[in-house]
């Protein structure tokens, strides 16, 4: 089964490395959510009149003014869109006074004339949804009974059916699905379903978050966007391998040092892109932002798997290899736990609970490397 580590670093601090972002475009009033296509980023915004539209950014053209794409006026705000099969899927409301949900197909969206149609009705708000072949899966506002309901697309005549029955809190939330599996931020959880299965498992794969939101995955990585919106807060991308039958690590959490909320993430060309939400639009403005990750940093994605002894550990544990300059440990619940500089390979773990663990070290190299730890009783 495709499993997620629940490991969260902040490398970039703790390992003295740095990251920075870069603002593509913007400023925004309002800003909504992305999505990517293979070729072009499209974000929802909305201005001072309460029109909101999506606006395509060609990969090789990101700091230019987007091609607009779709457009709603009379502050019906877009709820989420994604890139399907050539297409993009737009989730508004029906109207200001939250009476359902339109789902509409924009195709031919990045050829300069997208021809715009409504695809489907619902008698409820959406708070995020996800395609998977021709299956649409529609995640109901929590405030209207939630659940996540599936919608056959290839039958004209078919009606959303209840797939899980589960209040998900609806606040920033986001489903991706990624192979096999349906996953989910909301309130303070990721959390996976197996859609391989005729009766669909749930599994909490983080728990004690803080506000999930936005979703991505490339390339064996998961992008997960956290933080808050009070006014000593700082959001932040986490970064995690996420692959078929591992465990996986946390590669990167980069941190934004604004009170700003990093509401949805893209990966485009190889590059991490974030959306910047204004919280007050009277006083705040939104960005398009690029992720850019010192190389070293982008290159820890590559975790050397290294051994250590003895493991079954109770005080001191020596790393096999190179030298190892700095070391943290990761407990099952994701948290981050410091440790004495090593001396000569061997690090102090006296101080650890009895448990498993993820020793994540750097290297002389300047590498990472990681260990599977066992911290016996004492």
């Amino acid at each position: 089964m495709l499993r997620i580590a629940i490991f969260q670093i902040c490398i970039c601090f703790s390992l003295g490395l740095a990251a920075q972002f870069d603002t593509i475009g913007g400023p925004y009033v309002g800003t909504l959510r992305m999505t990517a296509s293979e070729d072009f980023i499209f974000t929802a915004t909305y201005n001072e009149i309460g029109v909101n539209t999506i606006l395509g950014y060609s990969g090789d053209e990101l700091n230019g003014p987007g091609i607009p794409v779709f457009s709603e006026a009379n502050f019906i705000p877009i709820l989420d869109l994604k890139f399907h099969q050539g297409d993009l899927f737009v989730a508004a409301l029906k109207n200001p006074l939250i009476e359902g949900s339109i789902i509409y197909r924009v195709e031919n969206p990045t050829g300069g004339s997208p021809s715009t149609s409504v695809l489907v009705e619902l008698p409820w708000p959406i708070g995020a949804f996800a395609l998977r072949n021709s299956t649409l899966f529609l995640a109901r506002a929590a405030f209207f009974g939630g659940g996540i309901f599936t919608l056959d697309l290839s039958d004209p005549e078919a009606e959303p059916v209840l797939f899980i029955d589960d209040d998900f809190s609806d606040l920033d939330q986001s489903l991706i699905v990624v192979e096999d599996r349906l996953l989910i931020t909301s309130d303070e959880k990721l959390q996976s379903i197996d859609l391989s299965t005729p009766t669909p498992q749930q599994t909490v794969l983080i728990n004690g978050l803080d506000r999930p939101g936005g979703l991505a995955f490339d390339d064996g990585l998961l992008y997960v966007t956290i933080g808050n919106a009070s006014s000593n807060a700082s959001s932040q991308v986490n970064i995690y391998i996420y692959e078929n039958n591992t465990l996986g690590s946390l590669v990167e959490s980069v941190a934004q040092n604004t009170a700003l909320r990093l509401l949805s993430v893209a990966r485009l060309n190889g590059q991490t892109y974030v959306l910047e939400r204004a919280v007050d639009f009277e006083t705040d403005k939104g960005y398009l932002l690029r992720v850019q990750v010192p190389s070293s940093l982008r290159s820890a994605a590559n975790l050397s798997r290294l051994s250590a002894y003895p493991n079954p550990a109770t005080n001191l544990v020596t790393v096999m290899g190179e030298s190892v300059l700095k070391a943290r440990a990761i407990d099952g619940l994701g948290r981050d736990i410091s440790l004495p500089a090593p001396i000569n390979n061997q690090v102090d773990v006296s101080s650890l609970p009895s448990g498993l663990y993820s020793l994540l070290v750097k290297l002389s190299s300047g590498k990472f490397g990681v260990v599977r730890l066992n911290v016996a009783g004492r």
